[in-house]
């Protein structure tokens, strides 16, 4: 399963992150969530949060731009 690239809304702007499904590294709990939430992975560092389902835009195709 491939993890749903999304945009995580913030008070300082938007962070690229990735929806973390059953199964999935890093997932272990998430089908226990309360409902509205979800666990997303940031892109940059990594790190693991569960945030509200609002919070969380879909990335359309061709505009999820990587900078190294």
């Amino acid at each position: 399963m491939v993890a749903e690239r999304v945009w995580l809304v913030h008070r300082g702007g938007f962070a690229a992150a990735r929806v973390l499904h059953a199964g999935m590294p890093g997932a272990e709990g998430v089908e226990n969530l309360p409902e509205g939430k979800c666990r997303v992975k940031l892109e940059h560092g990594g790190e693991v949060l569960d945030v509200d389902e609002e919070d969380v835009e879909k990335v359309k195709l061709g505009r999820f731009l990587f900078y190294s």
